[in-house]
């Protein structure tokens, strides 16, 4: 069985999985995030500036974070703020593609489909301070695109 049709059936024929000694849907996952180009994302679907979003997401290094202006700019959309956390919230691939590290211009944190408990997590894992629903030392932390 060629590795495409594994990927392809993986969440279709669990029983391939149990033939083959793995019985978790921990294992299939993996499986297919590794079998995947890292530029396709499970929804082919999706249109051309979600997944421009996406892409420009995963430029934004661990322990920094980014606005939702700053990376609406960056996509040469300085009024799509609104549409940028809209893309953010519609992302497949979270938290792979970090849109928990995006923040409002304030500081605040924003919203994030898997609850703010599990963004202020994810931030804190990855050495941000986080106090009142505000990063610390929020401007030293901001990365510009170039």
């Amino acid at each position: 069985m060629s590795d495409f049709t594994v990927w392809k059936n993986c969440f279709s024929f669990p029983a391939y999985a149990r033939t083959k000694g793995r019985r978790n849907l921990g294992f299939l996952r993996s499986l297919q995030f590794r079998m995947r180009d890292k530029n396709n994302f499970l929804k082919p679907n999706m249109d051309g500036f979600n997944k421009k979003v996406w892409l420009a997401l995963k430029l934004i290094p661990r322990g920094r974070v980014t606005t939702y202006k700053e990376l609406a700019e960056y996509l040469g959309k300085p009024k799509a703020a609104r549409a940028v956390g809209n893309a953010c919230g519609k992302n497949p691939d979270a938290p792979a593609v970090p849109c928990h590290r995006v923040i409002k211009s304030d500081g605040q944190l924003g919203g994030y489909g898997g609850g703010a408990k599990r963004k202020i997590k994810l931030l804190k894992s990855e050495g941000m301070k986080v106090e009142k629903g505000k990063v610390k030392e929020f401007k030293k932390k901001i990365y510009r695109f170039k």
